[in-house]
């Protein structure tokens, strides 16, 4: 069964790879929203470690260079978004600072593992030795580390602002809105400043090549930001409601409507 599957997956062009790969990370994301707060800042923070590592995976689509972490890096700001919607600003931007965190913890504990002297089992499988291939994946690119975390704390912290933001004067209508808008902007954002944070002057990489880049990452979030409406209104349904909510409204007495999670 299991290599069914995969060989019915490898089968599969990327572009129609990439439409599953959206629909399954976004699904998770209603999902892990659907147990609670801690669950949903649990598959942050998890969603980031793993960007850090799918980022090495590179791949066409459409025409256009893609990596491994780009749906993962999108489906956080829905996750941003269903935080500030149910528990409020001040909770939406304490799991961004998680999420950074956990990122944070990845590069310095995969700098020390890989400095340890490997024994002689670690090559007796055959293959790539997991000390070689330990190292490929651990040992960080440092500007484009530091342009991916910079990035982050911007866009993430702007997004949850216009969010609560446009909640705050339209109150519980027009959801579509604030989940655009506030999607739109930090994404278009995060493309014009990580790109030639991580990339301007680098062999290769000239001005027409980061521009191009910029452009079709805008065109892709704005899709992936199109299809997070549907996600974020089904989050309001009651079987799909968080189940914490009303006590975390109770608990900490938050005006309905209000939306940044103040008393």
């Amino acid at each position: 069964m299991g290599c069914r599957l995969a060989c019915f997956l490898l089968d599969m062009s990327n572009e129609l790879l990439f439409g599953i790969e959206v629909l399954v990370t976004l699904s998770l994301v209603l999902l892990a929203n659907r147990l609670g707060q801690i669950w949903l800042v649990a598959l942050m923070a998890v969603m980031l470690v793993l960007m850090n590592i799918f980022v090495l995976k590179q791949m066409d689509l459409f025409g256009m260079q893609l990596t491994g972490g780009n749906v993962l890096y999108a489906a956080t700001f829905l996750a941003s978004d269903l935080l500030a919607e149910h528990w409020g600003k001040r909770e939406a931007y304490r799991a961004v600072r998680v999420g950074f965190g956990a990122s944070v913890c990845l590069v310095i504990l995969g700098l020390l593992v890989i400095q340890f002297q490997p024994n002689t089992l670690d090559s007796s499988g055959g293959g790539i030795p997991p000390d070689e291939a330990l190292k490929t994946l651990l040992t960080p690119s440092w500007r484009i580390v530091g342009a991916s975390m910079f990035t982050y704390l911007v866009v993430q912290h702007l997004d949850v602002w216009i969010f609560t933001s446009v909640r705050r004067l339209t109150g519980e209508r027009l959801l579509w809105l604030r989940t655009s808008a506030s999607t739109i902007v930090s994404q278009t954002m995060d493309s014009f400043l990580f790109h030639p944070l991580a990339f301007a002057g680098l062999p290769g990489f000239t001005s027409t090549t980061i521009l191009n880049m910029i452009l079709f990452n805008c065109i892709l979030k704005l899709m992936v930001a199109l299809i997070e409406n549907p996600y974020i209104y089904l989050s309001k349904l009651r079987w799909l409601r968080p189940r914490d909510t009303a006590a975390w409204l109770e608990k900490n007495r938050i005006v309905e409507g209000n939306g940044d999670g103040t008393e």
